[in-house]
């Protein structure tokens, strides 16, 4: 609904209150955000931080300690289709975490956005639900890309941080009120894709070398893996599942389950987010 207001005989700007419950919303959980976030936040010089969780339908909750910047996006932005955020939502896999750092893009409208309110060396840590995609969003006011350095070693302390705000933030980030939710325009595309380019990219590398064995520091010290279960804890770090992995690689589900077994058997990890994780913190700079 957008309403316009009559000033001294002089009609003012109007003003959309599509969004304005769940600004009032926002601007009401902000003392509990700021009273959780505040101490990691300060710590490590973040200076932005967002949480937002996208529904199918087009419905979504976001909270934001950046007050100006989430009033503006409530009030100014009511599609993301085609911006770097949307292909970053549409690549989060259905299994563990995604992470994305935000391009320098200055044609990219929510890049702008994020500019001009001087948030900078953003990146995000991605998750797909069944109903919907959660994300935990990080920025800076300082320019230096070096920043990201912080976020690629620190990995694992961020998907902490993404967990434990969960469960400090249970009763403002439960989707049981739909007046907290603020809604996009048009429809919006979620169904996965894959990042083909990604995907590429990692086969043709594969295909110029020629290692047989990756080494891997485990908890149970020093190991080697052969190059198809390096392939598989790639791909299980992109979330993908036996199935999915054998379709990529074109084997069996069985001998993708025996590779995966195999490497449980080495590593002494046995669930596969763990093996995903192992791969981003470990084995990703091999390639």
């Amino acid at each position: 609904m957008v309403i316009a207001t009559e000033m001294g005989g002089i009609m003012a700007k109007p003003v959309d209150l599509t969004n304005n419950s769940a600004f009032e919303y926002g601007k009401a959980a902000l003392d509990q955000l700021l009273e959780i976030c505040g101490p990691f936040l300060e710590n490590f010089n973040i200076t932005t931080f967002i949480y937002g969780r996208v529904f199918y339908d087009g419905s979504y909750l976001l909270l934001s300690n950046n007050m100006a910047w989430f009033e503006n996006w409530l009030l100014n932005v009511h599609s993301i289709t085609g911006s770097v955020l949307h292909s970053t939502l549409l690549e989060t896999p259905t299994n563990g975490f995604y992470y994305k750092m935000w391009p320098s893009d200055p044609s990219d409208k929510i890049i702008t956005l994020n500019n001009s309110y001087n948030i900078w060396n953003g990146f995000s840590v991605n998750r797909r639900l069944e109903d919907s995609l959660e994300l935990w969003s990080f920025g800076t006011e300082n320019e230096d890309i070096k920043f990201y350095n912080f976020y690629l070693n620190n990995i694992t302390l961020l998907n902490r941080f993404c967990l434990s705000f969960n469960d400090k933030c249970a009763d403002i980030i439960a989707p049981t009120d739909n007046n907290r939710l603020a809604v996009f325009k048009e429809h919006l595309d979620l169904t996965y894709h894959e990042n083909i380019s990604f995907t590429q990219k990692y086969n043709e590398i594969i295909g110029l070398t020629d290692i047989e064995k990756y080494p891997l520091k485990t908890k149970r010290g020093s190991i080697y893996i052969s190059k198809r279960e390096f392939e598989c804890m790639f791909y299980l770090s992109q979330g993908k599942t036996a199935k999915e992995i054998g379709r990529s690689l074109n084997l069996s589900y069985r001998t993708i389950q025996f590779y995966i077994e195999n490497i449980k058997r080495k590593t002494g990890y046995q669930s596969k987010s763990a093996l995903g994780d192992l791969f981003r913190e470990t084995l990703q700079r091999w390639w």
